[in-house]
């Protein structure tokens, strides 16, 4: 299976689970930012953390399966301060 991975790169996130994931198997891969054209000869997609609005247009229209990996998707900086401890927020939830 051809595997591409992409969202907005750039980030440890975007290294660890982009680039390092996709560097463990020849036909898998990784691309920030995808377009229309990198999408060819592709058979799934993970988007890694975030993507923009025209990547995510453009795999919409591409149509195949796309497999989302939120994990720490919130700007963590932001939520460190809003929250003393966001686990323990949800768990109280």
């Amino acid at each position: 299976m051809r595997v591409m991975f992409t969202g907005i790169g750039g980030s440890g996130a975007w290294v660890m689970r982009g680039e390092q994931l996709a560097a463990t198997r020849t036909n898998w891969r990784a691309v920030a930012n995808a377009t229309k054209r990198d999408l060819s000869a592709i058979d799934a997609v993970v988007v890694v953390k975030h993507i923009s609005d025209r990547g995510l247009a453009a795999l919409r229209k591409w149509g195949g399966p796309i497999i989302y990996d939120p994990l720490d998707f919130w700007d963590q900086r932001a939520s460190r301060f809003c929250h003393a401890n966001p686990a323990l927020q949800i768990a109280n939830a």
